[in-house]
């Protein structure tokens, strides 16, 4: 073989190599890419706002003293079982012991002396007057006969006049000291206070239930509208809670809710939002909410118990729905996702409806079993090949819809 052949042979082989490695390069460079993908499910939404809570008494009653004065003794702590009326703590009574003391003395003295002596005082009065009324006529009757003079008679009229108005007075004594008198009524009056300041020094729990709190001890000087015992009256509970203001615009009160207590995860009950705080908490940025609870309340409840709540805030039935990360957001209610249609990217705009932080209600612009890329970025005409991933699992804390997917916040 001669050089020239040899040379052409070479080059041959050389534009060989040059075109299958430019046929590589195209190939490569055509060839489809593999791209994460959601299939756009159907079924039923549920949105939630899920927050932590704590189980407390729907009345947590304030206790204090309505006197001044000094603690003798606790009758109860934290913990304490208390029924109605039950003491928790006591007072030094002595002056109010001696107060009742006196008023008593007081009314029996009355009773026993000032009161028979007012009826004999009217008694003795109105013996006088008569006597002094017979004398009065019989010298008028000697000053008509010209037998006595007339100073006598006028006289004897005074010694009258005088001795009604002491009839009279000794008849107001007896009215004033009778069982319905004001006198004898202002001292049932000061033996009442007595008695009941007396009483008042036995500090008493206004409910049954249990004490949460005491915050006395013997020898503390007390005062009244000094919050001395927390009691949690027994029966009704609630579960109070708290949530960042964000979620407010889908708050509402009468919301149905799903309680599990910490302790418990295995027996969640239902509850409902009650009540909504009319303020929001400038320090945390949050808001209270209030639940009630079934009645009877489960019984494995405990005041101060933690729970977690989710509130169903939204509801989708046979809806599309698709996992947030595969949308692209122009708006609160309409987005963008890339759709894998026959082995290209197909850009497409949808509307939106309920959302959550992790799946979002579709109503327009794909249809149930569309691959949607997990990258909405993904260029338009794009050949790609799809790698499906598996959407939310279809569980839902709410209700025992287990077909319906939570859309938690």
């Amino acid at each position: 073989m001669t050089l020239r052949s040899r040379f052409r042979i070479s080059r041959l082989i050389l534009g060989l190599l040059l075109l299958a490695g430019l046929a590589a390069a195209a190939w490569w460079a055509l060839r489809p890419i593999t791209v994460p993908v959601y299939r756009v499910q159907e079924g039923t939404l549920v949105q939630a706002v899920v927050a932590s809570g704590q189980v407390l008494p729907a009345a947590r009653v304030q206790i204090g003293s309505e006197l001044t004065g000094v603690v003798n003794a606790r009758e109860a702590e934290a913990g304490a079982i208390v029924g109605q009326g039950t003491v928790l703590a006591s007072l030094v009574d002595h002056e109010w012991q001696a107060r009742v003391r006196e008023a008593e003395a007081a009314l029996r003295r009355l009773n026993d002396a000032d009161w028979p002596q007012a009826r004999e005082a009217v008694t003795e009065a109105q013996s006088r007057l008569a006597q002094i009324q017979r004398e009065t006529q019989r010298r008028r009757e000697l000053v008509a006969a010209r037998a006595e003079s007339r100073e006598a008679l006028e006289r004897a009229e005074h010694d009258q006049v005088s001795a009604a108005s002491a009839l009279a007075q000794a008849r107001l004594r007896l009215a004033a000291l009778a069982p319905d008198g004001p006198e004898r009524a202002l001292l049932a009056a000061r033996l009442g206070i007595a008695q009941t300041n007396l009483a008042r020094t036995r500090i008493r729990s206004t409910v049954a239930g249990r004490v949460l709190e005491d915050r006395v001890e013997v020898g503390d000087l007390v005062q009244p509208g000094q919050v001395l015992f927390i009691v949690a009256a027994a029966g009704r509970r609630e579960v109070e809670s708290h949530v960042d203001e964000r979620y407010l615009d889908v708050l509402r009160e009468g919301q149905p809710a799903r309680v599990v207590a910490d302790a418990f995860p295995g027996q969640p009950f239902d509850a409902t939002l009650e009540r909504l705080a009319p303020r929001v908490d400038p320090e945390r940025g949050a808001v209270k909410l209030t639940f009630s609870l079934p009645d009877p309340v489960p019984d494995f409840l405990r005041d101060e118990m933690t729970v977690t709540v989710s509130i169903e805030t939204g509801r989708a039935t046979d809806s599309l729905w698709l996992p947030r990360d595969a949308i692209q957001f122009l708006a609160a209610d309409r987005g963008r996702v890339a759709v894998l249609t026959n082995g290209r990217v197909d850009a497409r705009e949808v509307e939106l409806g309920l959302a959550g932080d992790h799946a979002v209600v579709v109503s327009s612009g794909v249809v149930a079993g569309d691959m949607v890329l997990l990258n909405p970025d993904q260029p338009a005409g794009a050949r790609a090949r799809a790698q499906v991933l598996d959407a939310p699992a279809p569980a839902n804390t709410l209700d025992e819809d287990r077909n319906a997917v939570p859309m938690r916040f």
